[in-house]
């Protein structure tokens, strides 16, 4: 448990990377067994030049890579609001291994590791993705239009089939191409 000024790093297989986190908000880390971390929660509220943001996120990382499944509350400066439970696909690599692929060390410091990872993306666009996308994959939450809504992905993180209800009751299902133009759709009678 700590707040903005005693966040933990991130840590896994024993070691801590310095600059693998931008996390200046309270929060409470979980570890396992081993001390490697596997999520926790965060809250924060970020205000700057008129434009404000809250979050309140419960994650739950994959086993050896980051966040695989989240808990989120989003509000912004016009007080809309989405809130809901999201899966993320990760990819099939130790997150040490990958950070060790774009040459990051433990001690590197945020600015540092920001830089490796541009570097590494720009010379290596398609080794990037594979080791560091992460599409959503499934999504149940109410949006910022206050529908709820069911939104299954696929593994580009393309919205292909959306259920969902409007906040005076109108439902309905779309199937989408891999551009999200909708394909065929069904609504409800009212």
């Amino acid at each position: 448990m700590s707040n903005s000024e005693t966040t933990p790093a991130p840590s896994f297989d024993g070691q801590k990377f310095q600059g693998a986190t931008n996390r200046n908000t309270p929060n409470i880390v979980f570890f396992d067994g081993k001390g490697d971390e596997v999520g926790g929660i965060s809250f924060a509220n970020h205000e700057e030049e008129g434009n404000f943001k809250a979050i309140r996120h419960l994650a739950f990382d994959g086993y050896k890579q980051d966040e695989v499944m989240t808990f989120s509350h989003f509000v912004d400066k016009d007080n809309k609001q989405k809130s809901g439970f999201y899966i993320y696909q990760r990819p099939d690599i130790h997150i040490v291994e990958a950070l060790k692929e774009v040459g990051v060390l433990s001690v590197d410091n945020p600015e540092v590791l920001n830089q490796k990872m541009k570097t590494f993306k720009k010379e290596h666009p398609q080794r990037f993705e594979q080791l560091w996308s992460y599409p959503l994959r499934l999504s149940v939450q109410t949006n910022q239009m206050k529908n709820s809504e069911i939104s299954l992905n696929d593994g580009n993180g393309k919205p292909r089939i959306i259920l969902s209800v409007s906040e005076v009751g109108e439902a309905s299902i779309n199937f989408l191409d891999p551009d999200e133009k909708v394909l065929k759709r069904i609504t409800s009678e009212l």
